[in-house]
């Protein structure tokens, strides 16, 4: 990593970056504001300043995809920063490394990791917002052993003045990300079944092979760090994204939490190893989720 695309910061300050459209993307904006121009002129209206959005869940070309990623970063006071939305991710190994530009004309090369969180976030739109990213990786100049020290110390602060936690929990395939999809219908499903064995098992039946598939996403690398508490204890909100499925974790929690009693054991290795810590740790991801006290919300 180059250090000359970083200039030194203020002990209050930090980067942020934003993550540039595709320019297939910017091309789309120019016609469509074009357009929407010449039918304002002929007494249309209409399109006149209407957001572009992308399609959500599309697929996205492999020629399209080799598209290099394109970052704009910003330093900004802590105390006077607009809203971001800090990402965590598991940095996994180093090679092959990737590259990315930075503002326009610089080339930085990056985990492969990170690479796959950047083309996902910059292909599904439902992510993008807020536009500014804290990406550690990239942030902070791993390269200024004190001025990397500084930053570091300040990464309390930067994950609770985030407006948004987003993980990128990795890859998924399209059965992981199905049963994503149904952790909000099994939480109100168990939400609302009485306290009574059979019909805890039931439901339980029912959701079985989700909650296997939910179970191997929770015993991924990220719930493992020390870090993980950390990140999701100061969020003021936090959601997972796993491949292009996207949940809050208020929901994850919800599935694990509001499980009754006579289910426990059944899910047992989800509740004690998958969601972090457990019984390897003095205090595990159940008992912070507990803390923020996301349930009573």
């Amino acid at each position: 990593m180059s250090s000359s695309l970083y200039e030194p910061l203020h002990p209050t300050e930090f980067r942020l970056l934003r993550l540039l459209p595709r320019r297939r993307e910017k091309d789309t904006r120019k016609a469509g504001g074009e357009k929407g121009a010449a039918k304002t002129k002929r007494g249309r209206g209409g399109n006149k300043g209407r957001k572009w959005r992308a399609r959500e869940g599309k697929k996205v070309k492999s020629a399209e995809n080799s598209e290099l990623i394109s970052l704009k970063p910003k330093t900004f006071p802590i105390s006077k920063c607009p809203s971001y939305q800090a990402l965590p991710y598991c940095w996994g190994p180093p090679e092959p490394k990737q590259n990315i530009r930075v503002n326009k004309t610089r080339q930085l090369d990056i985990w492969p990791e990170l690479h796959k969180a950047l083309q996902v976030f910059r292909d599904l739109d439902a992510i993008r917002h807020p536009q500014w990213i804290w990406i550690d990786q990239i942030c902070i100049n791993q390269e200024d052993e004190d001025g990397k020290g500084v930053q570091i110390g300040m990464k309390g602060d930067i994950y609770r003045e985030a407006e948004l936690v987003t993980i990128w929990a990795g890859d998924g395939d399209s059965k992981m990300e199905e049963s994503l999809e149904k952790t909000r219908e099994f939480a109100f499903a168990i939400a609302r079944c009485p306290p009574m064995r059979t019909q805890g098992f039931v439901v339980l039946g029912m959701y079985s092979r989700h909650l296997k598939d939910c179970e191997a996403l929770f015993q991924r690398q990220w719930f493992t760090r020390i870090w993980t508490l950390q990140e999701v204890l100061l969020a003021r909100s936090a959601r997972l994204v796993c491949g292009r499925s996207i949940k809050s974790w208020d929901e994850l929690a919800t599935v694990y939490l509001r499980c009754p009693e006579e289910c426990q054991s059944s899910i047992g290795v989800a509740r004690r190893a998958s969601l972090g810590y457990g019984a390897l740790k003095p205090f595990g991801m159940i008992s912070a989720l507990h803390s923020r006290n996301w349930l009573s919300r």
